[in-house]
């Protein structure tokens, strides 16, 4: 970083510009703090994206909702159900972009109708 003086004081400005939004973590590992520059990332990136990329992201993200709730059901088979697993739930419900297509639009309402309904049901053990 160099030193300039602006108004009388130095500030440092950065040598190289950072880079506009950090790496993805992999799927199924969402740290709270990034979540917010991943969802502007990702609707940059369906705004960018081509009608038929925007649907094949759509169906991933569906795909990808199904999947934490298909291994939520297998820890409650279990009988244990980690907090990561709530977390990881909430998180794709508040992240879920909306569709132009009707039909998968519907099927992802679906998906994160029965998610809500999932976590309303720990919500309720929770404050008992």
């Amino acid at each position: 970083a160099s030193a300039r003086a602006v108004g009388g004081a130095a500030r440092f400005a950065p040598e190289a510009p950072a880079a506009p939004f950090p790496a993805a973590p992999p799927l199924g590992i969402t740290p709270p703090s990034n979540a917010p520059m991943q969802s502007v990332a990702m609707l940059v990136t369906l705004a960018a994206a081509t009608p038929e990329e925007r649907r094949k992201a759509g169906i991933t993200q569906t795909g990808e909702g199904l999947s934490r709730l298909e291994a939520l059901h297998k820890e409650l088979v279990t009988g244990v159900v980690g907090p990561q697993r709530l977390l990881a739930l909430r998180e794709w419900t508040r992240r879920r972009s909306r569709p132009d297509d009707p039909a998968l639009a519907a099927i992802m309402d679906e998906v994160e109708l029965r998610i809500l309904v999932e976590l309303a049901k720990f919500d309720r053990v929770e404050t008992r």
